[in-house]
């Protein structure tokens, strides 16, 4: 009887946190469309609809002890007395913005405890350790010598900055989150409900049929697709890594290397456009560079990324003899005809959102023009689907339902952590940390270019460790963007470098989040799948270098000779890097031939065109020696 009452409580919270998921969603859709409040109380609104949400879900843990429950009780009640109490006193805060009475500093106080639990429970406790140096930093200023002081922050005041000032917690990032992420969020999640995840798979196996390394080129091409609309690394290795790594272990390919793959896609999508996992759009507010200049920018690099994957993963498979798994009937008779025709309804949505885009149209209303469109051709999608029957729009209904259920509950731990991120970037602003940090990286570097392109990308792996694509971000453009340049480097170049680095914090050990995940679902170690992921994703390590030194990859103010250089020298070298990486190519190399390989990348990498043409042809004949060896021993054999 007594789990029988449990088990009724359980689904009574179910139904209770799905409600408050999709008052969530379409709450924020409308306030996004009309705004009819002002955006500050439009913030206060997201952040308790995220609080109130979290501490709902984490009531739904069955290993929490009676003593865990009432603290998250207490959690959740202080989440909604805080942010009520900010709603029903806006205009006095308002009035008073600057000053901090004790009311004030007590509200203030719990809703930074609030943000900051929410963020440990779920993303750990690096950042949110982060957060509290810099809030000590802030108090304790005066004490540090050198560039690093400042005068010291009362408490008081350091509240007031992380929330009632419509800082920190309140902040641009909390700003970004409502009014953009979340609607991407939403997009996302109605777009894997209704027949996204089944177009992007279907695109995979088409697309990957014709190689022996079909499962896990359908791998790194589902997660591609699926990757570059959401927001998390993470949540992508979770979701389609569930069925993409297993489908490659059961093709032969060996469960650490499989994990290895997904980690490596997923993390690679966030580079991907149209949507770079969001960051596309943060980074136009960030910067004000147009949205179409940065994702025409993020294009033939993620390209690249892709490349080298997919011909690492081809040469396994011949390596090390991997099955094509059989297709069923259905399956084979598929075409891109068949899948367009299935799929016309969410194909002219994401048309819809990519012209707006690129009219300049803006961001948030984009998402929800795009959203509204989806909507729409749905209805008819279903219509035709069900023959006009009742039983087709109650399944939409509930798709759509579903959808916007699926968004709350991913995005709430996403939108807190982003908010706690903004504490710390509200004190690197206010105790000028974040300028001091890029002058002591150009002065540790000497000046020089290289050394501080590499000190800017240990920054970035650091700051990123743990942390959403979107966040991770945001923090290391604040540091080290601003160091490059004043070194010389465009804004553009700067901003896609520290981004294209940061990311990459979620397959570099020891931290390495995503082979983490994607081990656990290959039920293997977590070390040989970190090293297998940093070794895949090797391009994505060398082409923030190469365009930092090779702009033209950029695409932006050159010509389009110079722009085809770039990538035909870029092309070979990751070829020949991706080989030496495998150890085969037509058969197993040796130790000599890997290592020339590598020199021969290395050589079409360096910023100088006589030693990438002398890379290129050198290359040549080093394959057509591997490819006249392997011939020579085949007629042996069969003679």
């Amino acid at each position: 009887m007594n789990d029988l009452t449990k088990q009724q409580r359980h689904i009574s919270l179910e139904k209770v946190i799905s409600v408050v998921a999709v008052i969530m969603a379409v709450s924020h859709l409308y306030i996004v469309f009309f705004m009819p409040i002002a955006q500050d109380m439009f913030k206060n609104l997201h952040i308790m609809f995220a609080l109130v949400l979290f501490y709902l879900l984490q009531l739904l843990k069955k290993d929490l002890t009676l003593l865990s429950k009432v603290i998250t009780v207490i959690l959740l009640v202080m989440s909604l007395v805080v942010t009520v109490y900010v709603h029903f006193n806006f205009q006095q805060l308002y009035g008073l913005m600057g000053v901090m009475t004790l009311p004030l500093t007590i509200m203030g106080a719990m809703l930074m405890l609030v943000v900051w639990e929410a963020s440990r429970r779920y993303w750990g406790w690096i950042i949110p350790i982060f957060v509290l140096l810099m809030l000590l930093y802030a108090y304790f200023g005066n004490y540090f010598p050198g560039a690093l002081y400042h005068r010291g922050i009362s408490v008081e005041r350091i509240i007031g900055y992380s929330t009632m000032f419509m800082g920190g917690i309140y902040g641009r990032l909390t700003a970004l989150s409502a009014t953009l992420i979340f609607p991407l969020f939403i997009f996302a999640g109605l777009l894997s409900v209704l027949g996204g995840k089944d177009m992007f798979l279907r695109l995979g196996w088409l697309l990957a049929d014709k190689f022996r390394s079909g499962p896990a080129q359908a791998a790194v091409l589902t997660s591609m697709f699926m990757g570059s609309i959401v927001g998390s690394t993470t949540a992508n290795v979770a979701t389609t890594g569930s069925f993409t790594i297993p489908m490659m272990k059961s093709a032969g390919y060996r469960p650490h290397y499989a994990a290895g793959v997904e980690s490596v896609a997923s993390t690679g999508a966030q580079i991907m456009p149209p949507i770079m996992g969001s960051v596309a759009f943060v980074m136009v507010g960030l910067t004000s560079i147009p949205y179409f200049s940065i994702a025409i920018a993020a294009l033939i690099p993620a390209l690249l990324f892709y490349f080298y994957l997919s011909v690492s993963v081809e040469l396994r498979a011949n390596k090390e003899k991997v099955t094509p798994i059989d297709k069923k009937e259905d399956e084979k008779e598929d075409s891109i005809w068949k899948i367009l025709k299935d799929h016309f309804h969410l194909l002219v949505a994401i048309g819809i959102l990519v012209y707006l885009l690129s009219t300049g149209y803006p961001a948030g209303m984009s998402v929800v023009w795009t959203i509204i469109s989806m909507v729409g051709f749905s209805f008819i999608r279903y219509l035709i689907k069900y023959s006009f029957k009742w039983e087709g729009m109650k399944l939409l209904v509930k798709d759509i339902y579903t959808g916007l259920d699926q968004s709350g509950r991913t995005g709430a731990p996403l939108f807190i952590f982003m908010a706690l991120v903004g504490i710390a970037i509200e004190m690197m602003v206010t105790t000028g940390l974040a300028q001091k940090f890029s002058n002591m990286l150009i002065q540790i570097s000497g000046g020089h270019f290289l050394p501080l392109l590499l000190l800017t990308a240990l920054a970035c792996l650091i700051f990123g460790m743990g942390m959403p694509s979107v966040s991770a971000y945001i923090l290391v453009a604040l540091l080290g963007a601003p160091a490059l340049v004043d070194a010389g480097s465009s804004l553009l170049s700067a901003h896609m470098f520290v981004f294209y680095v940061s990311i990459l914090a979620a397959i570099t050990p020891p931290l390495a989040i995503n082979p983490m995940v994607a081990s656990g679902i290959a039920k293997c170690d977590f070390w040989p799948a970190a090293m297998a992921s940093v070794r895949l994703g090797l391009p994505a390590f060398i082409l923030p270098f190469y365009f930092m030194y090779r702009p033209e990859l950029l695409i932006h103010d050159y010509s389009v000779t110079s722009i085809l250089l770039a990538v035909f020298f870029a092309v070979i070298a990751l070829l020949a890097l991706s080989i030496a990486s495998e150890g085969y190519l037509f058969r197993n190399l040796s130790r000599v031939e890997r290592v020339v390989l590598v020199a021969l990348g290395i050589l079409l990498l360096l910023p100088n065109t006589l030693t990438s043409v002398v890379g290129v042809l050198l290359f040549v004949p080093v394959i057509a020696y591997i490819y006249n060896s392997n011939k020579k021993v085949a007629m042996m054999k069969a003679s």
